[in-house]
Parts: structure tokens; C-alpha cells; sequence
């Protein structure tokens, strides 16, 4: 607001007004991408789920279930890449698994920060699981080749029962995991 004031001294009125709006509008973008947060979900055998801080780095032969918190849009893409426990050479036979409940979209700069996720977890001899809300994200993993990437059987498509496909993919993680060992 200052600075739409200011502007307004500088130059005339309809740009400064402009400019004004212009920097709310990134202010707002801004602020948005920054809000996201990343959250674990512990799965313990008695079906209760505890969230969590994600770990810094993925470990060995063991299993992350991870949920963004927030607005999932281009903006925040880098903010939930930053967030992502990071793959190491010695996170072997692990298991990540992404679940986004509660998101109707995404974009292509958070599908570009998935295809190199998976691509650093298939380097370490790691995998990549992701729960999507419907169909129609599923159908944008494999359009955009991501579907193929992880593989079919690692996509999980939401029912109307809470938790069952994180549950789900869970053991099928758990028999990856046992399998690798």
C-alpha cells in the first residue's frame, strides 16, 4: 500500500494503481507457497495413524509416508521439493510413500519435482507410492509419464473409506521392504 502511494507521487495514477495490484498479487503467490508443510504419517499395527516430523533423509530399508499440508499449485512445487526427505545412496530398499488426500490438482512443476524424486529413490534402489484423491489425477500421472515411471502398481487411487488405500499401499510397502531384505 506504501508503495502504491508512493508510485502515485512518481507516476500516474492508473500505472501506479497497476503496479500496486501487480505486487499484491505476488505477495499473495508468495505467501501461498510458503504455507505448505509436510507431514509424516506413522501407520502402527493397530490401525492408528500418529503424524510426525518427515525425516531429513530417507533411511534404509524402511517405509515414510509423507502428506502435504496446504496449497499444492506451481508456486509452492520448490517449497514441497525442499520439504521431501532427502535420498541418499545408502537409502537403499526403501519405500516412500506420498499421499495427497484432499488435492484436486497437479500442476506440472509438482509433477516435474515428483519425476525427479522418483528418479533419485530408482537410483538409490528405492521406490515411490502415491495416493491420489480420483481418478482423474491418476489419469494425469500417466499422461504425464509419471504413472509409468513408478509403475502402475504404485499408484493408489482414494475410496470412500478413510485410510484404506494408505493402508494398502502400506503393505504392499511392508512385503517390498521384507522382500528386499
Amino acid at each position: 500500500m506504501v508503495i502504491t502511494f508512493v508510485l502515485t507521487i512518481v507516476i500516474p495514477l492508473q500505472f501506479a494503481v497497476l503496479v500496486g495490484v501487480g505486487l499484491g498479487i505476488l505477495s499473495y503467490v508468495a505467501e501461498q507457497s510458503n504455507r505448505l508443510r509436510v507431514v509424516r504419517l506413522e501407520v502402527h499395527d493397530d490401525g492408528r495413524i500418529r503424524e510426525s516430523a518427515p525425516p531429513a533423509t530417507v533411511p534404509a530399508r524402511s517405509i515414510v509416508v509423507l502428506q502435504p499440508y496446504g496449497s499444492l499449485f506451481f508456486a509452492s512445487a520448490p517449497t514441497f521439493g525442499r520439504q521431501l526427505p532427502i535420498v541418499l545412496p545408502s537409502s537403499r530398499g526403501s519405500v516412500v510413500i506420498l499421499r495427497f488426500r484432499g488435492v484436486d490438482q497437479l500442476g506440472l512443476a509438482l509433477i516435474d519435482v515428483l519425476r525427479q524424486y522418483a528418479n533419485q529413490l530408482s537410483a538409490a534402489r528405492s521406490t515411490l507410492k502415491i495416493i491420489v484423491a480420483d481418478e482423474r489425477l491418476r489419469h494425469q500421472l500417466e499422461r504425464e509419464g509419471l504413472e509409468e515411471l513408478i509403475g502402475e502398481d504404485n499408484v493408489y487411487v482414494s475410496q470412500q473409506w478413510l485410510g484404506l488405500m494408505l493402508r494398502r499401499a502400506y503393505e504392499d510397502a511392508t512385503s517390498e521392504v521384507a522382500a528386499a531384505e
